[in-house]
């Protein structure tokens, strides 16, 4: 009689184990998310060399006050079907500037 005591302990444990990990995953799940509350990532971030930079970029840098100064990094940022291109500029004191332009290499006010 004790085994099968022992038994039907075990097989309730076992039992409420389950229903309590099946409401927890339910209570998870929760009503389902649209598209809309999503988190959905809004800009991507590519880092490029100062040769990928497109021409008219270059060519506005080098017309620029940071012409004299060191590419330190450059990105291409993607953000609503809309590129741009994020450059730091290092100079000889180790002072950083940072400037973003468009594609027609025109600087974009931050």
């Amino acid at each position: 009689m004790s085994i099968m005591k022992n038994s039907v302990k075990t097989i309730l444990g076992a039992l409420m184990l389950t229903l309590f990990v099946s409401s927890a995953a339910l209570a998870q799940t929760g009503t389902p998310v649209t598209a809309d509350e999503q988190e959905i990532p809004q800009q991507q971030k590519q880092e490029i060399t100062a040769e990928e930079l497109p021409d008219p970029v270059a060519d506005a840098i080098v017309t620029s006050d940071y012409a004299e100064w060191e590419i330190n990094e450059a990105y291409m940022v993607s953000e609503s079907n809309e590129i741009t291109y994020e450059v730091t500029f290092v100079n000889p004191q180790g002072q950083t500037e940072t400037e973003t332009y468009d594609k027609n290499g025109k600087v974009i006010d931050a």
